[in-house]
């Protein structure tokens, strides 16, 4: 086994890997970056293991073309990541400013005790 042959058989683990994750991203938040993620990742799990199944036959034209096999996976990412960014480029993140804001969960659970009813026993 080469060298290449064993970093192909490390992208491969490290791109389940990161399928895994982007799935696990895709189902919290499931918008169409999310999605064009997911299928950039299938795409470069399945073009590396096509890639280790043709390195048998050195000569042939997958080895040769490696990069052009490889390069729809970037476009694929580029078209995720500016999705991604439209739609967050909107999106304000509410960061508190000083220390009174720190506490406003702490103090929206003593609200609920205090407004929350005990509930009636049956006989």
């Amino acid at each position: 086994m080469n060298l290449n042959a064993v970093f192909d058989l490390l992208a491969i683990v490290a791109g389940l890997v990161a399928l895994s994750y982007t799935i696990g991203v895709w189902r919290m938040v499931r918008s169409p970056s999310r999605v064009v993620l997911v299928i950039a990742v299938v795409v470069m799990v399945a073009t590396r293991v096509a890639i280790v199944i043709s390195q048998e036959d050195q000569a042939g034209w997958v080895v040769r073309h490696r990069s052009l096999i490889g390069f729809p996976v970037y476009v694929l990412l580029a078209l995720a990541f500016a999705l991604t960014y439209y739609e967050l480029r909107a999106f304000h993140f509410d960061v508190p400013k000083n220390a009174e804001d720190h506490d406003t969960e702490a103090k929206h659970v003593q609200r609920m005790r205090d407004n929350s009813k005990p509930m009636k026993e049956e006989p």
